[in-house]
């Protein structure tokens, strides 16, 4: 490992320098001084080799770099110093309920496997490659299944199939549900095929034990150039171009390789992501990918994951006679749920790539663009794809029968079940009112399977008072069974908040949040819950000194300070109210309750002139805001009574 190998470098070092003093003390007159420091060096070695500082494989275990949100505040409020003494401290603070269960090292990277027991007590586990997460037993689960399922479904008779990248073997796994032949799997980490096996057989229908598979350590392109095999479908899910060494996977001559090595009729699926993209870089890859695929598709696997289906047969495209013999395989499938093959065609965003990302420059061998692109956009955010594909998209007649075939509260239905299956909250599609009572059920019962496994990220995901009061009593009632078994996470606390806040409980949340802060003073998202739910109570007193903690918890952050504003000025502290809710306009211009309440705070100081700016300002951004409006119609009235009562009392002095 990486650890031993830096111990044996600084021993060799220091023995080499100590060893290289001694020879020449003996062969050299009058230098028999070097001999004690020889010796020093040579006790130096063995004492920095045995003391050589411990890696802490849990804090290594995900790159940091990537996943500021978690840190940020600790990032905003920590000096240098303090984080040179007490980062590891800092940071193992937010790995809540997080165990590093598996660590390998190897030429391809360090892997490791992270298990987590939620707060419902589901236990999932998740895989990183040199701290970039690539795969999870239970996130992503849309996207690792519909790779596999898409160019299963539309091929009439795949037989030899090959993935590219094994990850979590969820994929791969769910292209074994087929008639299959043989199914290689190309890995170049064999660390990740231990911990694969390991850890995951659960999830990917133990693909690794099946006789069809066969497990290939090896580069994905040197495979595909030396291999003489022929594929019906092959499946590529290499790691981020971004990943150093994998833009090769994604360029124009790896695709002429790839389409070499597929039938007449076979199908080629490419994963791309949209997060940390721009269109431009994003068109660089599609553009390149239609240069060896002019018959393709773009289809959407997830919120920000996209599939690549390039069709090797001139003449080839959707079949959608051939995904509905194929279904009986698809629903097989012990993971996610599929009603039927209609649903996909609301995934395909067109069947025409060369129109869609237009003329341009392409990424090849020689000249690597996504090598150098793709990093710049490491933090650029996710690219809204749907906005950019608007205009310029094309959908063949058949798959737009498919779309309008049925009625569209069915469809859409078949879609949210899927989602649901997949751990993919899409309950706000379609209105639980206007469903029948066939419907209504499926839906109820798509909702309770997805309540019961997953943890609520947002309660906001349903569109239906009821849906979400029902939610709400199955997670807290999961919540409070694990609580029972461990009650000293403060994050379970929290979660348990959110469920009975949700579930209209508001008492008994106030007195889990509580619990959560007293449990991690640094919780600032339980200090401002909490201070929100004392101020809603009446309870201002109280609630101020909690969200001054969350300022100062996160003080990057504006919603501490826009809360903290907000009870002030009911508080009547109106100067300190003005404060911090300027400090939060800075970190959010655009916030019409922070504008709104600004204003309201301005007109009450009677700085009427400020008090209209910053409440037309609140009007602009949200026009249908009465609050806003009352407070600039007054202040506009006060300025209207001000320059009346100056004049008249120029008039008077006249």
């Amino acid at each position: 490992g990486k650890a031993n190998g830096l111990r044996l470098v600084v021993l060799i070092q220091f023995s080499l320098a100590g060893l290289s003093l001694l020879q020449i003390s003996s062969q050299t007159r009058g230098k028999s001084a070097l001999r004690p420091v020889a010796i020093m060096l040579l006790a130096a070695g063995w004492l920095a080799m045995s003391h050589f500082p411990g890696w802490r494989t849990e804090l290594l275990s995900r790159g940091w770099y990537r996943d500021f949100a978690a840190i940020e505040a600790d990032l905003n409020r920590t000096g240098w110093f303090e984080s040179l003494w007490k980062g590891p401290e800092l940071i193992a603070g937010r790995r809540q309920g997080l165990t590093v269960v598996f660590q390998g090292e190897g030429p391809a990277g360090f892997t490791t496997v992270e298990k987590e027991i939620t707060s419902l007590g589901t236990v999932e586990y998740a895989l990183f490659n040199s701290g970039k997460a690539d795969a999870s037993s239970h996130g992503d689960r849309s996207t690792q299944t519909l790779s596999a399922h898409i160019p299963m479904l539309f091929h009439p008779q795949a037989r030899d199939v090959m993935v590219l990248g094994l990850a979590s073997g969820m994929t791969a796994g769910e292209v074994l549900l087929y008639p299959v032949r043989k199914l290689d799997i190309v890995e170049i980490n064999r660390q990740v095929v231990t911990a694969c096996g390991q850890f995951f057989a659960p999830w990917n229908n133990r693909c690794l034990e099946d006789a069809r598979t066969r497990m290939i350590i090896q580069d994905g392109r040197n495979h595909l150039a030396l291999t003489r095999e022929v594929y019906d479908v092959i499946i590529s899910e290499p790691s981020n171009p971004w990943m150093a060494g994998l833009a090769n996977l994604y360029s124009l001559e790896f695709f002429r390789l790839a389409r070499q090595r597929l039938a007449a009729d076979g199908l080629y699926a490419q994963w791309i992501q949209a997060y940390e993209m721009d269109w431009e870089t994003f068109s660089l890859l599609g553009r390149t990918f239609a240069a060896v695929f002019p018959k393709s598709a773009l289809i959407k696997v997830g919120p920000v994951d996209y599939l690549l289906l390039g069709f090797n047969n001139p003449d080839g495209g959707f079949d959608w006679s051939t995904a509905e013999k194929n279904i009986d395989f698809a629903r097989r499938s012990k993971y996610v749920t599929f009603p039927g093959a209609g649903f996909l065609a609301q995934l395909i965003l067109t069947e025409d790539l060369s129109k869609l990302f237009g003329q341009g420059r392409l990424h090849t061998d020689n000249r690597p663009y996504l090598e150098f692109s793709a990093p710049k956009m490491l933090y650029g955010g996710t690219l809204d794809i749907d906005q950019a594909v608007a205009g310029r998209s094309w959908i063949s007649p058949t798959t737009q029968n498919m779309r309008t075939t049925g009625s569209q509260s069915h469809t859409l239905l078949d879609l949210m079940e899927f989602a649901a299956s997949a751990n993919l909250p899409m309950f706000n599609i379609l209105p639980f009112g206007s469903l029948g009572p066939h419907q209504q059920k499926r839906y109820k019962q798509s909702v309770k399977d997805y309540c019961e496994r997953v943890l609520i990220p947002s309660y906001s995901i349903f569109n239906d008072p009821g849906l979400k009061a029902d939610c709400a009593e199955l997670q807290s009632g999961a919540i409070r069974k694990q609580l029972a078994v461990d009650g000293t996470r403060p994050i379970d606390h929290y979660n348990l908040a959110l469920a009975l806040i949700a579930g209209g409980h508001k008492a008994e949340a106030i007195q889990s949040l509580r619990r959560s802060v007293t449990l991690d003073h640094s919780n600032e998202a339980a200090a401002t819950a909490l201070g929100l739910l004392l101020a809603e109570t009446g309870e201002l007193d109280e609630a101020a000194p909690l969200l001054a903690k969350a300022v100062l918890l996160a003080p990057g952050k504006a919603s501490p300070h826009k809360y903290l504003g907000m009870v002030e000025r009911r508080r009547g502290s109106l100067d300190k109210a003005v404060a911090e809710l300027t400090a939060a306009l800075t970190l959010a211009p655009d916030d019409p309750v922070v504008l709104s309440e600004l204003g309201a705070a301005f007109l009450q100081q009677g700085r009427n002139q400020e008090a209209v700016v910053h409440l037309t300002r609140a009007l602009n951004v949200n026009p249908r805001d009465r609050e806003s409006r009352y407070y600039l119609q007054l202040a506009r009235k006060r300025m209207d009574n001000q320059t009346a009562t100056g004049l008249r009392h120029q008039q008077s002095k006249q």
